[in-house]
């Protein structure tokens, strides 16, 4: 980068016409406004107070998600107000966002992204905002009912635009300072045709009467970091219970005796405390393949764990407390892990009791829910049923009722299948739950 733009912010050398045109292989791209690249708290402000002022911005995030560091590290934002792009660099401004987190909260703001959900979860996780006012174009397609529900923003910038983009930066170092040319390029053309895809999409389910239908279900994803936001007060209670939940989750894949289990827990937490310190992602220190294997056949002396093969120096400098955990004598089941494996017990067996208690209904039930789904396969001649019903809601659906997982709309067109071939409805409404 030249001194020149170093002083302005501007990363107008790294967008030469030759590269701008190179971004749009089937025809001509639009000249891109030079990005500003920010990186100070200053600059940050600065930009808010602008954006605060729009009515709308695209957006799109670039993140760590355990890759180079412990968690998720959002990296870098991007923003396109109509008039420039800007570049934020959350790794030089070392999480210092607030300024950017008012705009994200602020619903009269609004925000086009594609694809949001994992950029809506990191800016929870990490920052426990909640963002408001969402448009979404992945989401928008998905109306529109073509033979793939799932489109990236290189195809859809292709099929509306007739501009090729190049996405060879889509999976790199995003962590790694300084970020490349073609790293910046790539993310300033993120943003660039989301207000032009934005107006495109809308006209086009405004044609076929399904904006109702994105509508109601775009303000599904307001209720993303909405939960984090609610427990913030309890969050020290909460992080271990997720620290407990995720233990287990990765040692019942081993399929251990119960000790055995348990014991795996207990190696994944402590490292997770090591990865967590040393701030690196939980496979640099140890594997759990590697973790699994001590279980089954953990060293016997602690020369043996300092010298482990496979393991990090990170674990290395731990391994006295890793030995201690392979001696300590498990029969008393007094830990979290043993009660988190009692509680699931009896949620299993409470379950089967229920389901035996209402075996007629939930037959009753699916069977109404089958008739459902497979009409839904040519509704008006349209095939909507990715959109309402799916086999990964079922078992929602059959316990805890239709209302649980729709919408008005979705309930109108179910309503309106229902009637039309004297399917009783009611018996799928309601919560069989105590």
């Amino acid at each position: 980068m030249s001194k020149k733009s170093n002083s302005t912010n501007s990363l107008g050398d790294l967008l030469s016409d030759f590269q701008r045109n190179k971004l749009g292989a089937k025809k001509a791209s639009p000249k891109i406004p030079n990005p500003i690249y920010i990186k100070t708290f200053e600059e940050l402000e600065k930009g808010a107070k602008k954006w605060e002022k729009c009515s709308q911005i695209a957006i799109d995030t670039e993140f760590d998600d355990n890759n180079n560091y412990y968690g998720r590290h959002l990296c870098l934002v991007q923003i396109y107000d109509k008039d420039k792009i800007y570049l934020i660099d959350t790794v030089k401004l070392e999480g210092n966002i607030k300024p950017l987190l008012s705009v994200l909260e602020n619903p009269n703001v609004e925000k086009i992204f594609h694809s949001c959900s994992s950029d809506l979860i990191i800016v929870s996780d990490v920052y426990n905002c909640a963002v408001k006012n969402i448009q979404d174009t992945a989401l928008m397609y998905r109306f529109l009912l073509k033979s793939s529900n799932d489109i990236g923003l290189q195809s859809l910038v292709e099929e509306k635009l007739n501009i090729e983009l190049e996405k060879q930066e889509q999976i790199s170092d995003w962590a790694k300072r300084p970020l490349s040319k073609s790293q910046l390029i790539y993310a300033a053309t993120d943003v660039i045709y989301l207000f032009e895809l934005f107006e495109i999409l809308k006209k086009e389910l405004q044609k076929l009467d399904r904006w109702k239908w994105y509508d109601e279900e775009r303000l599904k994803l307001e209720e993303i970091g909405t939960e984090n936001s609610d427990n913030s007060t309890d969050s020290s209670n909460n992080s271990e219970d997720k620290n407990t939940i995720a233990a287990l989750k990765a040692a019942i894949k081993y399929k251990f005796p119960e000790e055995n289990t348990v014991r795996f827990a207990m190696y994944w937490s402590l490292r997770d405390a090591v990865a967590k310190r040393v701030n690196r992602p939980h496979y640099r220190v140890i594997s759990n393949n590697r973790l699994a294997e001590l279980v089954v056949k953990p060293p016997q002396k602690l020369e043996e764990w300092e010298t482990l093969r496979g393991s990090s120096h990170h674990f290395k400098k731990r391994a006295d407390e890793f030995f201690e955990l392979s001696k300590l004598d498990l029969s008393d089941r007094k830990n979290r892990f043993f009660r988190e494996l009692d509680k699931r017990a009896e949620e299993k067996e409470e379950y089967f009791q229920e389901k035996k208690q209402h075996q007629r209904t939930l037959h009753q039930r699916e069977i109404i829910f089958t008739n459902l789904r497979d009409a839904l396969t040519d509704y008006k001649g349209l095939n909507v049923q990715s959109l309402i019903l799916s086999n990964k809601n079922k078992n929602d659906v059959l316990w805890n009722g239709l209302e649980i997982v729709t919408n008005s709309w979705k309930m109108e067109v179910l309503e309106e299948i229902a009637k039309e071939n004297e399917w009783n409805i009611d018996v799928l409404k309601g919560s069989l739950k105590k």
